[in-house]
């Protein structure tokens, strides 16, 4: 996750009011820095024992380890952390959907991610799963172009990091030929695929995406 949202009036929380009454602005902190920990190293909303998330937040927050304790304990009582998680050593905020960056919840909804399967650590790019992106209501347009650009040059998978940088390094391109439909898209996509002799890009498909496709094509690049 690369941002989460803090809304202006999150202290008025019923649940976070008792941690504030209880634990004051310790408490408070303290729950903006697990929402931290888990956006950077969790997965899922959820970061396992083995992560360190204990020793990561105490040192952090400057927070005794005593009174730590007390405050997750507070928190899982609260249901603010999951606590069954909590009593296995994982920090588990599933409220963290609430506070999903656009982009992220974006990638997802296009993508299919679910809170059950996004866990996976490398995204399938396959024609069942490109058909969907692209037969779906939901998602920007241009996003999808991406992805079936991606398909197209043979990418088969992505991992969460190489998926975010894909799609910020081919939007604007796609913006260009976003007002094409998906039929004209993927005849220029495939014909570039069968004739092109050089490394075309999605800047490429909007140079043609006006032509017939009758010559070879040009590196409009060189």
């Amino acid at each position: 996750m690369k941002w989460f949202k803090h809304q202006s009036d999150a202290y008025s929380d019923f649940k976070l009011q008792e941690i504030i009454d209880e634990f004051g602005a310790e408490g408070y902190g303290l729950y903006w820095i697990l929402l931290e920990l888990v956006a950077q190293q969790g997965r899922s909303y959820r970061i396992n024992s083995k992560q360190n998330w204990e020793k990561a937040a105490k040192r952090i927050s400057k927070i005794p380890e005593k009174e730590l304790n007390d405050i997750l304990t507070k928190m899982a009582d609260i249901w603010l952390i999951d606590k069954n998680s909590l009593n296995k050593g994982i920090l588990y905020i599933p409220k963290m959907k609430k506070y999903s960056d656009d982009y992220t919840s974006k990638v997802r909804r296009v993508f299919g991610h679910t809170t059950d399967n996004v866990t996976v650590d490398k995204i399938r790019i396959d024609k069942n799963r490109i058909d969907k992106i692209i037969n779906s209501d939901q998602g920007r347009k241009d996003i999808k172009i991406i992805y079936l650009y991606a398909y197209k040059k043979e990418i088969t998978e992505f991992t969460k990091e190489t998926e975010q940088s894909f799609i910020k390094r081919n939007i604007r391109p796609a913006q260009l030929i976003k007002g094409y439909d998906f039929k004209r898209i993927t005849e220029v996509m495939d014909w570039l695929v069968k004739n092109a002799d050089f490394k075309w890009t999605l800047e490429t498909v909007s140079k043609y995406i006006d032509d017939k496709l009758k010559e070879k094509p040009k590196n409009y690049l060189e």
